[in-house]
């Protein structure tokens, strides 16, 4: 796992992407922010399988009690 992610990380990665999000969300109004935010620079599609798993868990731990969650 750690070799197939090192081949999608680019070599010039900058974290300065993650602190760019990380001061959207804080310059969000209270009671505005995101639970959870996803930072895809790799553009793998990490990010869509995440914001599924997060619609999933909200509708499973906030909405019903399903047996299926």
């Amino acid at each position: 796992m750690l070799k197939a992610f090192a081949a999608i990380v680019p070599d010039d990665a900058e974290p300065s992407g993650v602190a760019d999000e990380i001061v959207k969300v804080v310059d969000m109004p209270f009671g505005k922010r995101p639970f959870r935010i996803h930072y895809d620079p790799t553009e793998d599609g990490a990010n869509v399988g995440f914001t599924v798993l997060d619609r999933r868990a909200r509708r499973c731990f906030i909405g019903s009690a399903s047996p299926t969650c």
